[in-house]
Parts: structure tokens; sequence; C-alpha cells
């Protein structure tokens, strides 16, 4: 068997180039090819050869074969290093994309497509074993980075090697499906804990805060010890762009230098001939990377370097432009051209759209009052609690922009991935003493950020169900036994699944920043509203509280929510119209009424008082109605028509009152004066008439009707036109003619 062995090794070293043939044929010396068992004539064969080089189009098509076929391979041993068996059936067949490649060419290569069927049909065990091995030197590789990598973030720092659907680092699209599965099991795990109750969540936030504040200090001391750069941590640029360190190439341009950038920029062109001297070899190059210089560069170059000034620019990108230091869009817009190993923007920046990724991290100030009703002394604890978070975060987050600024390289500082320094996280390399620190303490913070949103937006659903705002949610108010919104927490769960499954954190973060202003802005408003309206229940205890401020506070939020978005911003404020509009339907109100009645109310009083009394001006002047109905037996106006003409004058835009009088005592006939009323509303809605209703009950009608024209209407806001009908039977009833002109004397005096 070792003979055998031997044996099978010597063969593959010696037919080597035969078997390389039927996937580069376009770097094969055929002189170590045997052609013998095939009957091809080696003249023809090299000649197809050099006229297949020639032409781009046939040569591309081997240069993308080799790519795909590699990439494969890696595919292929990622999942077996992984145990993923039943994937590998997903892959796509080596054999396809040979045959594909090999049957798009024309009849006139004949000798090159009969000796790559010929190769594949004898040597198909042997060319098994190859990649066999090939792949066992990848997995060897890949054990060997993952356990160098294994102090980083959890998928993307902590823990690459859980990806689940491949290489994360190669495709985006794997790194978000692994957001979601991973972010749906933490999900559920944070979940339970919400579930077991606000107890157990007190008892493990001070444990989350501990890892968190030691994280935030080793940033800080790790600022100051690296003041003069951190010279083990480098990159690799190419004039102005930065590299990537994928596949360990060298920063070298050196030929000489087995990987070097040289092979990544280069590519062979021809042999002048046919020996092996690689000196004979025509290479051709990228015109940017001959005319620029390749070197390492400090990833941190510290405080004392002076880099503060280079970071203070503003340079928005494009998605897909390159990362480079030139303000001229001729160099950092490829434009078509071949990038290679340069990083490219992956989103297109801008003030907003940066604005609305930042903005939810300083959304945590209605933490302390969502649990309200869970703290022992709410009123004493909330206001302290709540500035002094906001003092506090405001205080890291503004150091950290300027910190970061002086102590990062411009070039370092905008690979978003870290893909330039072996995909490791920007802040963990500065920290001290170790990055796990940072790693461990972000981990925890986003945990921590989740289990306090958890915790309070539930409660806040349940309140919102209890006070029978929105009627089809009161079926959240239920709490289990040990007072815990089970039902509110799994919808919240629900909803925070769906943002799951968006995957892309760039596009979560505008949606979560329109929720949290939108929110934000209806709190200002309502207490602007309750200062200006001077609501008897609003006695805010904050000394320092002025109404303006929140009115400052509302223009600021919509300021952002259209800074932030536009279109995100429109929708947002239409889906809280409607929501509005539901809650104004249905009639939810509760004893602390409805703010813009309230707001109503207290305009239609300011108006009333700045209305002089009196006979206003000419040009103001405009009909005021009042309409007197007569009411037969049913409680029904008997001469509908007075109320139709009144709703013709309705274009002078003044009051109509619609008025009547029920003879009798007051106590014995209520109920109908009531329902007299009512139907009074029902006849003005179906005529279209706009103004008040009003039924007074009197021994007479003469005596109601006077009383009718001498009250009705408020301050300067009062009738001068009477309608009412003409007594058709004055002559048969002297007492209806003397009703008749008594009105009209009253009138006059009025």
């Amino acid at each position: 068997m070792k003979d055998g062995f031997a044996e099978r090794f010597e063969q593959f070293k010696t037919s080597k180039s035969t078997l390389t043939f039927i996937v580069n044929p376009l770097n094969t010396n055929t002189n170590e090819i045997n052609i013998e068992p095939f009957g091809i004539d080696a003249g023809s064969l090299q000649m197809q050869l050099l006229d297949l080089k020639s032409k781009d189009l046939w040569s591309g098509k081997f240069t993308e074969l080799k790519s795909k076929l590699e990439e494969l391979e890696v595919q292929k041993c990622m999942h077996i290093a992984q145990h993923k068996w039943t994937t590998l059936k997903e892959i796509p067949r080596v054999e396809a994309l040979i045959f594909g490649a090999r049957n798009s060419l024309p009849e006139c290569y004949s000798e090159v497509k009969k000796l790559a069927y010929g190769v594949l049909t004898i040597f198909a065990s042997t060319y098994s074993c190859e990649q066999a091995f090939s792949c066992l030197n990848i997995i060897k590789t890949f054990i060997s980075n993952s356990i160098t990598a294994a102090f980083f973030s959890f998928q993307n720092y902590l823990a690459p090697q859980l990806s689940l659907y491949g290489d994360f680092r190669d495709d985006q699209e794997i790194m978000y499906n692994n957001f979601r599965t991973y972010g749906t099991i933490l999900l559920v795990l944070v979940g339970i804990m919400v579930y077991i109750g606000v107890a157990f969540v007190s008892k493990l936030a001070p444990i989350a805060l501990l890892c968190v504040i030691l994280s935030i200090v080793g940033v800080y001391v790790g600022v100051f010890v690296n003041m003069d750069g951190k010279p083990d941590v480098e990159f690799c640029v190419l004039g102005d762009r930065i590299l990537s360190s994928k596949d360990n190439v060298v920063c070298s341009k050196e030929r000489n230098v087995t990987n070097s950038l040289f092979y990544k920029y280069c590519s062979k062109l021809s042999n002048s001939t046919v020996s092996n001297n690689t000196d004979d070899i025509i290479w051709q190059c990228d015109q940017y990377f001959e005319t620029h210089e390749a070197k390492l560069l400090q990833a941190i170059p510290g405080l004392s370097s002076g880099v503060f000034w280079d970071n203070i620019g503003i340079r928005f990108r494009d998605k897909g432009d390159i990362i480079d230091l030139s303000d001229d869009p001729e160099q950092y817009q490829p434009k078509g051209r071949d990038t290679y190993n340069q990083l490219l923007v992956d989103i297109a920046t801008s003030f907003t759209l940066l604005v609305g990724i930042f903005f939810p991290s300083c959304t945590g100030i209605m933490a302390g009052s969502n649990r309200s009703g869970d703290l022992a002394d709410a009123q004493k604890s909330i206001p302290a609690g709540t500035l002094a978070a906001q003092l506090t975060t405001s205080f890291v987050y503004c150091s950290g922009v300027f910190l970061f600024a002086a102590s990062y390289n411009n070039l370092f500082l905008r690979d978003k991935f870290g893909e330039s320094v072996g995909g490791n996280l920007a802040v963990a390399l500065l920290a001290w003493p170790h990055p796990l620190v940072i790693v461990i303490g972000s981990l925890l913070s986003t945990i921590g950020a989740g289990i306090q949103s958890l915790t309070g937006a539930p409660r806040l659903l349940q309140a919102i169900a209890r006070d029978g705002i929105i009627p089809f949610l009161n079926v959240f108010e239920y709490s289990n036994s040990r007072n815990e919104p089970t039902k509110a927490l799994f919808l919240t769960l629900t909803i925070c699944e769906c943002g799951i499954l968006i995957g892309n954190l760039d596009h979560i973060a505008p949606i979560l920043t329109m929720c949290f202003l939108m929110c934000y802005m209806f709190v200002n408003l309502a207490c602007t509203l309750q200062s200006l309206l001077k609501t008897p229940n609003w006695r805010p205890r904050f000394r320092c509280y002025h109404w303006s401020m929140s009115l400052l506070g509302v223009l600021l939020c919509l300021a952002v929510m259209f800074i932030s978005s536009w279109y995100y911003a429109l929708a947002s404020m239409a889906l809280a119209g409607l929501i509005y509009k539901y809650i104004e339907f249905r009639g939810a109100e509760k004893e602390w009424g409805d703010g813009i009645r309230g707001l109503a109310l207290s305009a239609a009083r300011y108006s009333l008082l700045r209305l002089e009394e009196g006979p206003p001006h000419t040009k103001n002047w405009r009909p005021q109605i009042l309409v007197l109905c007569k009411l037969n037996s049913d409680l029904v106006p008997k001469h509908r028509k007075l109320i139709a003409f009144a709703s013709q004058l309705k274009a002078g835009k003044g009051l109509t009152l619609v008025s009547s009088v029920i003879e009798g005592e007051f106590t014995k006939k209520h109920s109908e004066a009531q329902a007299a009323k009512l139907s009074l509303k029902k006849v003005m809605t179906e005529e279209k008439v706009k103004g008040f209703a009003e039924v007074v009950v009197c021994p007479s009608i003469a005596n109601g009707l006077s009383h009718l024209i001498q009250t009705t209407g408020l301050g300067g806001l009062k009738h001068n036109t009477v309608i009412m009908g003409w007594p058709f039977g004055w002559r048969q009833s002297p007492e209806a003619g003397r009703t008749f002109i008594g009105t009209y004397q009253n009138f006059n005096r009025n």
C-alpha cells in the first residue's frame, strides 16, 4: 500500500500540467502536457492556445472559471469544517462549471476541447483526490484563524466561526442572515429573562452595568496609554486608498515577494518563449498600482500625532465609492474600473442618514418613567436618575467622538467592518488592557438595553390598554399572578422579531428614530398644551420647567425627523393622525380629558373674551341666525323648510342657532325637551346646517320665545337675524297673531 501511494503521488507531480489544463489552459506549458494518449497534433494545439489567449472574450471565461472553482473549494471546506454535510449538496457541481466553459468555445478550438474532454474522462479520480487535499489545507488554515480570532465580538468579532451560512466577510447577505438567526435566539433568551419578572431583571442590571462601565473606562485609559500610537496595529494602503487584508496579501509591490500586491494588480499577457523563465513573462499592471506607492500605516497614531485635524473634514460618499483620502470624484469613483482589494463604501452616507443611525443610541430618557410603577419613590428617583443618565451619556458620547478623531487614522476610521486589519473591532484595538474588555462590554451593553426596552415597553402598552385609549388593545391589560404583563410582552416580542428580520441595522435605525421622535414630540406637545391651557391637574414640580422648553422640544423633534428621513417622517405623522382619528371616532376619553378638545375650549374662551360686545364693524358684519321652530306632536320640526332656508345662508360663515319651545313645567317635560333637541340636531345634520340646537320648557309659548330672543348667544357672539314661520291661521286664532307680533317686537327691542 505504501508503494502504491508513493507511485500515485509521483504521478500527481508528473501529470500536474495535464490535470490543470482543464481549468486553466491559459497558463499551461504545452511542452509539459502528455498528449500521446489523445491523438492530438502538438502544433495545432499550440496555435489554438495562442489564439485563445489573444482574445479577451474566450480567455476571460477561463479566468472567471478559475475564480469560481476557488470559491467553491473554500465553501466546501468551510462546510466540512463545520460538519454541515447536508449543505454540501446545495453547492453547484464543479463538472457543470467546467463543461459549461468548455462548451462555450467555438469549433475552431477543436484540439483544445478534445484534450480537455480526454483529461476529464481518464483522470476524474485523480482530480477528485487533488480537490480533497486542497480542502484539507484550507480547513487547517480556517481552524487556526478561528483560534486567533476568538476574542472578537460575537459573530463579527467574538465567534466568526459560528457563521451558519458561509463566510460573512465575502457576502453581507450572509452576515444579515446570521443576524436574523442569532438575533432571534437572543430575543427568545432575553424574553425569558423578562418573563421571569422585573425583580430578576433588576438583579441582572447591575452586573451588566458594571461590565459596561469597565469597558468605557478601558477605552479612556487606552486613549492615553496609546497616546504615542500603537505600532503593532497596521494596515496597508496603496496611494491614498485603504486595502483589505483578506487572503493575507503582503503589502509590497515587489514581484519576487510571495502573495504580494503585484499578483493582485498585475496579470500575464503572454510568454515570449516556451521556457519556464519568469523573466520572459510579460505582465500588465493596473495604472493606479503602477503610479502609487504601497506602504503600511499605523491604524492608531495616537493623540500626539495630530491626526485630529485630518478627521475634521466631511467626506460623505455614495455606495460603491472607493475609500480614498482624495476629495476628487475622479479618484474615489470607480466608474467601472476594477477595484481589486480596495475597500468600498457599503452604503450611501449623508448627514441626515448618520443622524438617523446615531439617534437610537440617545433614547433611554424614558426608561425610568416606563417603570414608574415598580419604583419605590418615583417622584424622587425619575428626575434624579434621568438627569444623571443624560449628563453622563452626553459626556461619554461627545468626548468619545473627539478622542476617536484624535487617535485613529482617517482611512482606518472609515473602514466600517475593520477589513483592513482582519475584521478587528477598532475600539477594541484601542482599549486597555485587552480587546476582550470592549467586546464583552459592548455585547452586554446592547443586551442590557434590549432587556430594559422589553421591560418598559410591555408595561407602557399595558397602561395604554388599561386606560382604554385604543379599544382594540384592551386585551393586553392582562397581568399574571406575578403582576407581569405577559400578553403585552408577547406582542412586544413579535414586533421586535419583525425588526430583527429586517437584518440590516442601517435600515432599522431610521425606523426606530421615527418611533422615538414621535413619542418624545407628543410628550413635549402634551406638556406644552397642559401649561398653556392651565389645566388644574397639571402641576409640574420641576422648578426650572417652562412651557417654552417643551415647545422647543417639539420643534427639535420635528426637525430631526425630517433631517433623518422626510418620507419616514411624513409616514409617521400620517400614522399618528390615523390613530388620533380612530381614538376620536371610538370616543375613548378618561378623566384626564382630550388635549385637542381642551385646546379648542381654551381657544374659544380666548376668542369670546376678545370679541367686543355691541354691534360689529360694518365690514365684519355677517348673519348670526336664530331659527325659531315649531314642533309637532312627535317633537319633530313642523316646518322643516325654515332650517333648509337657513342652510342657504351658510356662505356668510355666521353662527346658526335652531331653537324651539315646549309648553309646560320643566320638571315634567325634561325628557321631552331632550328628545326634541336630538330631533332638531338630526334635521340640522340632514340639511347640512352647522350650528347648535336648543329647546326650552316654559309655561307659555310667548314667554319661551321671549327668553330665547333675550338669552341666546354668549358675549359678543349673539344673533342678529331671526327666522320664524308666518302665522297662517292668525285670522281664526288671534292668539297666534299676537304671539308673532310680540316676538317681532321683542326682537326689535333686543
